[in-house]
């Protein structure tokens, strides 16, 4: 049975929190769809898909279609045009758009020397994926939000440092 959520996420301007070095604007859960491709489009945030199962794929602005498989996680940059959808099979995915400073140093030492749009191992992601999404419905409140943000600053900086090791391990080897 197919399922959408999503959550959008207050900014708390009134707090002065607009400054944030991680914010997530809106995230949420698509699961086991069959029908969701996305046209090409130009988003202003940072976007975190990981795909938890089934397949599907993405095209990013000039490149190839690119398959995407149960496990994997994509981080599609701000200002570039890109396309998404389920596999024949469909796919399960959790997501999440953010901005901020801090994000966006991580996600570009993440996705730094590769294509964008070139799917990542999430395996280590999903755990906390869920435990931000859990945080994000549970009200909503400031310390909700606050607490998913620090959660996803944990994310990809666990993402960053496997990035770094399997360059490190392929550089070792040669």
């Amino acid at each position: 049975m197919e399922r959408f959520d999503s959550i959008s996420v207050p900014l708390y301007r009134s707090a002065g929190l607009e400054e944030r070095g991680v914010c997530i604007t809106i995230a949420g859960c698509y699961s086991q769809v069959h029908t969701h491709n996305l046209p090409p489009r130009r988003m202003s945030e940072w976007i975190l898909i990981l795909c938890t199962e089934g397949g599907g794929w993405v095209q990013m602005e000039g490149q190839a279609r690119r398959r995407v498989a149960a496990g994997q996680m994509l981080l599609l940059p701000p200002d570039l045009s890109h396309s998404y959808g389920n596999g024949p099979d469909g796919w399960t995915v959790q997501w999440l758009h953010c901005t901020g400073g801090e994000a966006q140093t991580l996600c570009q030492r993440i996705c730094a020397g590769k294509a964008p749009g070139t799917p990542l191992s999430g395996a280590q992601t999903q755990p906390l994926l869920e435990q931000i999404l859990h945080r994000l419905k549970g009200g909503r409140g400031l310390t909700d939000v606050l607490c998913a943000e620090a959660l996803l600053t944990q994310l990809l900086c666990s993402v960053l440092e496997a990035v770094q090791n399997t360059a490190l391990d392929g550089s070792q080897a040669t």
